[in-house]
């Protein structure tokens, strides 16, 4: 039994990436709409001044992200040469590099240029994590710096060193938007979402910062806790300040928030004017929304809205369209914009795995996820699903002893079925079917129709592979299972068609 996804239930966390590229995809842009010329030059005065006065690299980097909406001055000019002439940032490519290079080459679209991640060696990560440090050293009370040490510890699984780059970068900045969104990412990814929502909750910016204000209310509902900005993000969303960019992710934060009280029509308001300016992430929550109220909106296509990154949307309308190849890709693009978190892994490992049946790459995929989260329970499922499926049943039973402590239904019930999966391959049926059958039961005493339908599923399959004489009954069992759940949580009826395919294959042959 391959990975089971489940029901999405989606907030909208802020994103996590390197400060290069979230400056770039236009993230820290300042919260306003109204500005007039002379304010806007006061804003970049004050900037250079600080540069000036201190000529540290926090400061150049404060200027050079600002220059992106002002334009670039010979003071800006300057500051960048100072970033460029470090030497360990020339030795190595380093956050504020790239931003440097376009300011000196007076590039005009550079916010539509975000850096593609690329997926490194541990080698590679050894290398860029030895070379921040190195930079720290001369800088250590770059709070920027600090951030993105921490997402390259989070990045390869020290846990304990993300969390203490990240407690040092809040220290240092406490009320920087990068800074406080990539913080409330981490504690996230580290299941720990109280903390993530009480340094949000405590900052002074959620009093005006809509980007501060969505994200609090997005880890409010992932702590399960009221969200304490909900008034401010009303007043916000009724009023003139800030520009339909600003506030998407703040629409998209209250409109899910509405759905779960049970209030459609707030909801489909809230996400209609998130879309008129959206990011990749309102993006995705609006497609999610969308689904959870019956396809409310315009058939409109991910791409039209031409949003960078758009990877987890493009991927999620490519796998109800049922175009494997498309989804494939895309999960896996999200997995390399997104490379600490689990569930682009887990996406991705399993269309090209149980649907594509690419097990080569499904292996490295899942492989790669284990990487930033060891303790994941379903990328180890879908480990030892691949290795019984390509007959390394030792294998596939080391990698699910690996699954221990307190597990959810989904990995419970997997759990059983994949031992069912081991000992079919390895030629005792017998056990195989008591397994799944075990498994089918479990399910059925979680009521959970959808489990229930993904193991009988994948107990047919053993079945039919088998040839034995209960096939076609299983196989019937499985058909009716089907019947009663929501597909698109797991297209058990896509696999459930090849099954049959190969039953009647099956039935040829023999006659």
């Amino acid at each position: 039994m391959a990975i089971i996804l489940g029901k999405l239930d989606r907030n909208v966390i802020p994103r996590w990436r390197d400060f290069a590229s979230t400056v770039q995809l236009g993230e820290l842009n300042e919260p306003t709409i109204q500005r007039t010329v002379n304010q806007l030059d006061l804003s970049l005065d004050t900037l250079e001044r600080d540069w000036q006065t201190n000529r540290s690299l926090s400061f150049a980097a404060d200027l050079i992200s600002a220059a992106y909406l002002h334009g670039a001055t010979e003071i800006v000019r300057e500051a960048a040469l100072f970033v460029l002439e470090l030497q360990d940032i020339k030795q190595q490519e380093h956050p504020l590099t790239r931003l440097a290079r376009g300011i000196l080459s007076n590039s005009k679209n550079l916010r539509h240029e975000a850096r593609e991640v690329e997926i490194h060696s541990p080698e590679q990560m050894r290398t860029l994590i030895s070379t921040h440090r190195r930079t720290l050293s001369s800088e250590p009370r770059d709070a920027i710096l600090w951030v993105d040490l921490s997402l390259l510890h989070a990045m390869v699984g020290q846990s304990e060193k993300a969390r203490r780059a990240m407690v040092v970068a809040v220290s240092l900045a406490p009320e920087n938007r990068f800074v406080l969104r990539s913080a409330a990412r981490l504690f996230i990814h580290l299941d720990e979402p109280d903390r993530a929502h009480r340094i949000l909750k405590n900052s002074k910016s959620i009093r005006r910062d809509p980007w501060i204000i969505s994200a609090e209310i997005a880890t409010a509902s992932a702590a399960k806790r009221a969200p304490f900005a909900i008034d401010q993000a009303i007043r916000t969303l009724a009023g003139s300040t800030f520009a339909p960019r600003e506030t998407t992710e703040l629409s998209a934060a209250v409109a899910t928030l509405e759905l779960r009280d049970g209030n459609a029509r707030k909801a489909k308001k809230h996400i209609r004017n998130g879309l008129i300016s959206p990011n990749e992430n309102s993006l995705a929550q609006a497609k999610w929304i969308s689904k959870e109220l019956n396809d409310f909106l315009p058939e409109k296509s991910v791409s039209e809205f031409r949003v960078e990154r758009s990877f987890e949307a493009l991927a999620w309308e490519a796998f109800v369209k049922k175009d494997w190849t498309a989804a494939a890709a895309n999960s896996l693009c999200w997995l390399k914009d997104q490379p600490f978190s689990a569930w682009p892994a887990r996406v991705a490992c399993q269309i090209t795995s149980a649907i594509l049946e690419n097990f080569h790459a499904a292996e490295n995929i899942a492989k790669f996820g284990l990487v930033a989260n060891p303790n994941e329970h379903m990328l180890h499922i879908g480990l030892a699903y691949i290795y019984s499926c390509t007959e390394r049943t030792d294998l596939a039973s080391t990698e699910l002893d690996q699954i221990h402590g307190s597990m959810d239904t989904n990995v419970e019930v997997a759990l059983i079925a994949n031992h069912g999966l081991i000992k079919f391959r390895q030629g005792d049926e017998a056990a195989g079917r008591a397994l799944y059958l075990a498994a089918v039961e479990k399910a059925r005493g979680f009521s959970d129709e959808s489990l229930e339908a993904a193991a009988l599923t994948y107990w047919a399959r053993e079945e039919v592979r088998a040839k034995s004489a209960i096939a076609s009954e299983v196989l019937g069992h499985a058909a009716e299972a089907v019947k009663k759940v929501d597909e698109t949580v797991m297209h058990a009826a896509f696999i459930l068609e090849r099954v049959e395919r190969e039953f009647q294959e099956m039935r040829k042959q023999t006659k």
